[in-house]
């Protein structure tokens, strides 16, 4: 009897494993068609995962979308709605989230897993005095961003090449 159960549990290990997410840097593109029209039209679509729910709400109230980033921004109810409803949906489901900002609004790159994330990049800056893309653009030197593939090995940071941990 010992011997089938082990040939079982291998298998069903095999299987909860294969269809685990391979890397903890792949978020996936954003998939909903309103929130890549809307957002895409002024910077890079971010992954809904990269904030939490709560981040997300705030940053879609009416009155966030006035004073957006420096930015005016003007939806119609429904839109804004479908965005909002898309991004909190998909958001982080961290259990450690950061504080809510307190001066203005949420900003991923002043999350506590960005900031681990990019440490080395920011000690790098600072000691080789090398300008380094702003780290709010993700495209600078991750190329696949827009599909939510954060990988460090595809990592290209301009004037410095490829990035090694």
């Amino acid at each position: 009897m010992p011997q089938r159960i082990t040939p079982l549990f291998a298998l069903l290990a095999l299987t909860l494993t294969s269809a685990a997410p391979a890397d903890d840097d792949r978020l996936g593109a954003v998939t909903d068609p309103t929130t890549r029209a809307v957002c895409g039209d002024c910077h890079l679509v971010y992954q809904p995962a990269l904030l939490s729910a709560r981040d997300w709400r705030q940053i879609m109230i009416p009155q966030s979308l006035a004073a957006h980033y420096g930015e005016t921004l003007e939806l119609d109810e429904t839109r804004r709605l479908a965005i909002s409803d898309y991004l909190q949906a998909n958001a982080t489901v961290s259990a450690r989230l950061d504080p809510p900002p307190t001066n203005g609004l949420p900003r991923i790159t002043e999350t506590t897993a960005f900031r681990h994330e990019h440490a080395e990049l920011a000690r790098l800056q600072d000691s080789a005095g090398q300008a380094i893309p702003a780290l709010g653009d993700c495209l600078g030197c991750h190329p696949r961003a827009e599909s939510g593939i954060y990988e460090d090995d595809e990592v290209r940071i301009p004037g410095l090449g490829h990035w090694r941990d």
